[in-house]
């Protein structure tokens, strides 16, 4: 008994890797808003716990729990197994979590003055990039794309300033609604398959160049003239150049 709590003490991975698991389950069980404040602390290098499953290690198990050293050596490739999963779904929680706040961020700082249908299409917008072969894969290279330019970049809070002053409210709360939505297919498509949007207020050069599909509240809309080939593990939708 003393050499299984010795070991129990040594090996602490063996322990965490069961708590690793069952934390993962109640994590995703919880929906997408009510998790983002957690991805501010989350770390993004997970690095699955290592497990000695070495002849010793099997000996000490089979002396504590009276298993056979067949049963003990199972046990502790099963846990090593149960570990890597963990991790892995860890990591795939967290950029979800990321991906999630990129969408908000953006609904919120680009329409967040507009109705439900106005700040849906700006998320649609933002998907229908990341299927987009011209852009980038993921949620928030789209919406960050050029944002360490002080010109350029593809959504101007990304590089106005905006940032500085954090979202709050209701309006916030709203937008991870519509993020949320956006992610998980429960958006209608409105924009009929948009990758850019302005403010009415101005008319972009590049407006000339592309083909308007609609005018949703004070945004209008616009594709490619050519058809666009989106990427086969596109997941998400996209959002457009700035005014």
């Amino acid at each position: 008994m003393r050499r299984a709590k010795t070991y129990i003490k040594n090996n602490p991975t063996h322990v965490a890797a069961g708590s690793c698991v069952l934390g993962v389950v109640s994590l995703l069980a919880v929906s997408v808003p009510a998790i983002t404040a957690q991805a501010e602390n989350a770390r993004a290098d997970v690095v699955a716990p290592k497990i000695d499953v070495s002849a010793e290690s099997t000996q000490i198990i089979t002396s504590a729990t009276g298993l056979t050293e067949t049963l003990a050596s199972e046990f502790l490739k099963n846990t090593s197994s149960s570990a890597i999963a963990g991790a892995s779904l860890i990591e795939t929680s967290q950029n979800a979590m990321a991906e999630h706040k990129c969408l908000s961020e953006a609904v919120y700082y680009e329409a967040r003055s507009e109705g439900k249908d106005g700040q849906k299409a700006v998320a649609e917008v933002v998907q229908n990039r990341v299927r987009s072969k011209h852009y980038p894969n993921s949620i928030c290279g789209v919406i960050y794309q050029g944002s360490e330019r002080s010109t350029g970049c593809q959504f101007s809070f990304t590089c106005d300033g905006s940032l500085k002053q954090r979202p709050r409210g209701k309006t916030w709360l709203r937008a991870n609604r519509i993020a949320t939505l956006a992610m998980t297919g429960g958006i209608t498509p409105l924009t009929d398959r948009a990758t850019h949007y302005h403010n009415l207020n101005v008319r972009p050069a590049w407006s000339g160049s592309l083909v308007m599909t609609k005018q949703i509240e004070t945004h209008k809309f616009y594709r490619t003239r050519w058809r666009e080939r989106g990427v086969s593990n596109a997941g998400l939708s996209v959002a457009p150049p700035s005014p």
